[in-house]
């Protein structure tokens, strides 16, 4: 999975953008990204069911270094909010709301607007 998600997903990448501060719901929605979507989605679901134990993270109770490596696409899916299944917006609230991913939040909103780029900031034509 986590050689997965470093190597893949180009269509998620380019369509949808990581921006911790943006609000780009219903934007971003190309085939190819809605494809890597499903992928993804799939990959979670299969790792909760076998390995989650019922916790809220891929492989259980704890914040592993997997959920560490898909916390990009979490803040992706919460800035351009495609559709998704119930067990993914679980999983995403999971990962947004632990300590570290929250401070993460705060550091970024924290940042001089001089480090802005308008590229990331300004949402792609409907």
């Amino acid at each position: 999975m986590v050689a997965e998600m470093h190597a893949g997903f180009r269509e998620l990448r380019q369509a949808m953008w990581m921006n911790l501060g943006a609000d780009f719901a219903g934007l971003g929605r190309t085939p190819g990204a809605s494809a890597d979507i499903a992928r993804i989605e799939a990959m979670w679901a299969d790792a909760r069911a076998r390995f989650g134990g019922g916790g809220p993270f891929l492989f259980g109770a704890r914040f592993t270094a997997a959920d560490a490596v898909f916390a990009p696409v979490v803040t992706r899916f919460l800035t351009w909010q495609p559709p998704l299944s119930v067990d993914t917006l679980a999983y995403c609230r999971a990962v947004r709301s632990h300590e570290l991913v929250a401070r993460w939040y705060a550091d970024a909103a924290a940042e001089p607007d001089a480090w802005r780029l308008p590229d990331y900031d300004t949402p792609p034509a409907a």
